[in-house]
C-alpha cells in the first residue's frame, strides 16, 4: 500500500498539474504575501473548484500588487468589493470586506499571521486547541461575538468547542508548514508531523476505501484517525498524501 500511495503522491507532486486554490498564493514569492493570500484562498476553498477559482481571481485582482502591504496599510475599499463582485456561495461582499478588515487588524497587532498562530500554539500546546484559539482571536478582531456574526462569517471561523474537522484551516497549515512542489514551508511554528489532514468528502471517500478509518462522519475525530493511519507510511510527514489523494479522487470521478 505504501508503494501505491507514494506512486500517487509523485504523480501529483508537480506544480500546476491540476487546478487548485494553492495556485493563487503560488503567484507570489514573498512569505508575507503568500501567507495573506494563502489564508484567504484556503478559507475560500469550499464548493465547486471552478467557482472557487473565479472568486480567488477576483481576490487576486485587488491584492495582486502585494497582498501583505495592501492588507497592512488597509488599501482596500468596500466599493471595490461591490464593483468586482467578490462573494462566494453564502459569503457576501460585506463578509469578504470584513474578512480583509480582520486581517488588517491581525497584521497591525501581530505583524504577521504566523506570529498570531505561533502565539496560539505556544499557549495551548495542542493543534486543535490552537486552532480554536486562532478562531477566537479572529472573531475578536471583528469586534463582534460569534453569535452576532453573519452566517458567512460564522462559516469562516468555527464556533467555540466545535467538533469540526477544520478542513480549511488544516489546508492552510499544510501549505505553510510542509514542503514539496506545491506546499511552501515558510512557517516553523509547527512541524509537518504535527499536522492533521484537511478532511473533505474526497479524502473521506478515499480513506474509507483504504480503511484508514471506520468512521463516516467528516469531523475532527475522523481526520485524526485518518492522519494516524497515514503516519504508518510517513510518520514525519503524514499529510504529504493529502493533495495527491484529493485530486486523484477528483480525477477518477471526472473520468467516470
Amino acid at each position: 500500500l505504501k508503494q501505491s500511495l507514494d506512486d500517487v503522491y509523485h504523480r501529483y507532486n508537480v506544480r500546476n498539474k491540476v487546478i487548485d486554490p494553492i495556485q493563487i498564493p503560488q503567484k507570489f514569492t514573498f512569505a508575507g504575501d503568500i501567507e495573506i493570500i494563502g489564508f484567504i484562498s484556503a478559507l475560500s476553498a469550499f464548493g465547486r473548484i471552478s467557482q472557487i477559482m473565479v472568486v480567488l481571481d477576483k481576490v487576486y485582482s485587488i491584492l495582486a500588487e502585494s497582498p501583505f502591504e495592501i492588507i497592512k496599510e488597509g488599501r482596500f475599499f468596500e466599493k471595490e468589493f461591490q464593483k468586482i463582485g467578490i462573494y462566494h456561495r453564502f459569503l457576501s461582499v460585506q463578509d469578504y470586506f470584513e474578512f480583509f478588515t480582520i486581517l488588517h487588524r491581525v497584521i497591525g497587532n501581530y505583524g504577521s499571521l504566523e506570529n498570531m498562530f505561533r502565539s496560539a500554539f505556544n499557549e495551548t500546546r495542542d493543534i486543535r486547541s490552537g486552532i480554536a484559539l486562532v478562531n477566537e482571536k479572529l472573531i475578536g478582531f471583528s469586534g463582534k461575538s460569534y453569535q452576532d456574526l453573519s452566517t458567512g462569517m460564522k462559516f469562516l471561523f468555527a464556533a467555540p468547542n466545535s467538533k469540526s474537522a477544520n478542513k480549511r484551516m488544516m489546508l492552510f497549515l499544510r501549505w505553510m508548514v510542509r514542503k514539496d512542489a506545491n506546499d511552501f514551508s515558510i512557517w516553523n511554528c509547527l512541524q509537518p508531523a504535527d499536522l492533521i489532514i484537511p478532511l473533505d468528502t474526497h479524502i473521506a471517500k478515499v480513506a474509507a476505501d483504504l480503511r484508514f478509518s471506520k468512521r463516516r462522519i467528516v469531523d475532527w475525530k475522523t481526520a485524526t484517525e485518518i492522519t494516524n493511519s497515514l503516519r504508518r507510511f510517513d510518520p514525519l510527514d503524514p499529510v504529504k498524501y493529502d493533495f495527491a489523494l484529493c485530486h486523484w479522487d477528483i480525477d477518477l470521478r471526472t473520468e467516470n
